[in-house]
């Protein structure tokens, strides 16, 4: 009940700092209620953090023509939540997919591979800051 109260205060305070042009306010607020969700923590969500996920959906679709640049969290919050859905079904993350680039040897037209051009590419680098030492 209490939970509910406080988002619905949220709601309110988002809307009225949104329709007087407060950017600052409407920013911070967005801010509060996204850093609620924990998605982006490592920590257990809980039913309140589950209720601040809802209710940042429920502004961003009922006011969302007003959030104006307040809308970056909103992204974050539904991009990490569907990071979560993917990594609960078992899918394949970005990390996973990626994680083993460095191990790939791909042959370019000159007969090279990419890794020993990292190779090159590395020493190159380090030669030239030497230089500037």
């Amino acid at each position: 009940m209490c939970i509910s109260m406080c988002l619905i205060g949220f709601t309110f305070a988002i809307r009225i700092a949104s329709h007087n042009d407060q950017a600052v306010a409407r920013d911070t607020f967005i801010n509060s209620l996204a850093k609620f969700t924990s998605l982006g923590s490592i920590k257990e969500m809980k039913q309140k953090n589950i209720e601040c996920i809802k209710a940042l959906l429920r502004i961003a679709i009922s006011d969302g023509e007003l959030l104006c640049e307040a809308w970056a969290p909103v992204l974050l919050c539904i991009s990490q939540l569907s990071r979560l859905q993917l990594s609960a079904s078992g899918l394949v993350t970005d990390e996973e997919l990626f994680e083993n680039v460095n191990d790939v040897n791909v042959d370019n037209p000159d007969g090279s591979s990419v890794t020993n051009q990292r190779k090159r590419n590395s020493f190159n680098t380090s030669r030239n800051m030497s230089i500037f030492s």
